[in-house]
């Protein structure tokens, strides 16, 4: 028997042997289908008996089963963890809006659909998940190379810019003033070295502090490959007397530079600026806020672009815009925070 089905995975398919070549296809739901599908494919492979050049064979997976095949391709290219909680979240609604079906099936028009269910939630909304849906089908009609990308005649909707919202220096130091020593050490490590919270937590003592030379190293994926990047970072006096510190009284059982888990920084700040008394701020506005001193000292842009880490410069001229008139003096003000 040409079909059957597969006692683990329940899932029915075809195989069969024509002019000594074997053809196999399976995931199909039930008997029926396999049977249609290996009707069409033998008379796809028998077509140059007839004259007829042979057909390629379609994909037949199921959206669902291809988001999951997706998600665990993304995994596998060691992804961020939130990006891939994002994919999901998006994928997932997506199937649920329009159905599961085969992936050959989706047109233009069901993309477009669920896209305008999502507007309501905003432009940026639409475009991310836009930007979600159309990797997902690039990754899997790139792995058969003749199949067009029904995301791809999808066009983003123009978002408005918003400024990024920059703590004043009285803010800053209040939540300095209230936080422990260990959380004034990572504030200070993300401010001066402009890294991440991911890179902060990813520092190690043996591999990536370097006081000889006055350099750490920071590992980012912010790369299309997703692999770990190394990128060497100039320390600061202030940053440098932090680490030192930090250093001679750190646990000599555990190579981390900081212990803090992603759950515990996700509600520090926020706990940070309400027991301050000030608008609440992230961990993202200090890298923010350094790279607008650097901005408002006229530091070129590449140099700013290389605080930052980020790829395209296009990026980084993001936070070019007009700061209060205080921010010449804001080193100085945060040194004197560091130090008092």
């Amino acid at each position: 028997m040409s079909v059957w089905q597969d006692p683990k995975t329940k899932r029915w398919m075809y195989k069969f042997e024509f002019q000594k070549k074997r053809y196999k296809k399976e995931g199909f739901r039930t008997q029926k289908e396999a049977l249609l599908a290996e009707a069409e494919r033998r008379t796809q492979v028998n077509a140059p008996s007839l004259g007829l050049k042979e057909l390629e064979e379609p994909p037949s997976d199921y959206l669902e089963e291809t988001i999951l095949k997706y998600l665990n391709y993304c995994k596998k290219r060691k992804m961020r963890t939130n990006t891939i909680r994002q994919k999901y979240f998006v994928l997932s609604n997506f199937v649920k809006s329009i159905g599961d079906k085969p992936v050959e099936l989706i047109r233009k028009s069901d993309i477009e659909a669920y896209l305008e269910l999502r507007i309501d939630s905003g432009k940026s909304t639409f475009n991310r998940d836009l930007r979600d849906i159309r990797a997902m089908f690039n990754w899997y009609y790139g792995r058969e190379g003749i199949f067009h990308n029904p995301a791809n005649d999808i066009e983003k909707i123009g978002e408005d810019v918003e400024l990024r919202y920059v703590p004043p220096f009285s803010d800053i130091k209040a939540v300095k003033l209230v936080a422990t020593r260990d959380e004034v050490d990572f504030l200070e490590t993300i401010f001066y070295a402009g890294l991440r919270r991911i890179e902060a937590i990813r520092l190690l003592w043996s591999r990536d502090v370097d006081f000889g030379s006055r350099t750490l190293i920071s590992w980012t994926r912010k790369r299309k490959n997703g692999t770990l990047t190394p990128k060497p970072k100039a320390m600061t006096k202030i940053l440098y007397m932090a680490l030192k510190n930090r250093y001679e009284r750190r646990n000599r059982l555990d190579d981390r530079v900081f212990q803090f888990s992603v759950e515990y920084l996700n509600d520090m700040m926020k706990c940070l600026c309400e027991k301050a008394g000030v608008q609440h701020f992230g961990l993202h506005a200090l890298r923010h806020l350094g790279a607008s001193i650097l901005l408002s000292e006229n530091v070129p842009l590449p140099a700013v672009q290389e605080y930052l880490g980020h790829e395209r410069i296009t990026t980084t001229n993001t936070y070019a815009h007009t700061l209060p008139s205080s921010v010449a003096r804001a080193v100085e003000i945060l040194d004197n925070v560091g130090e008092g």
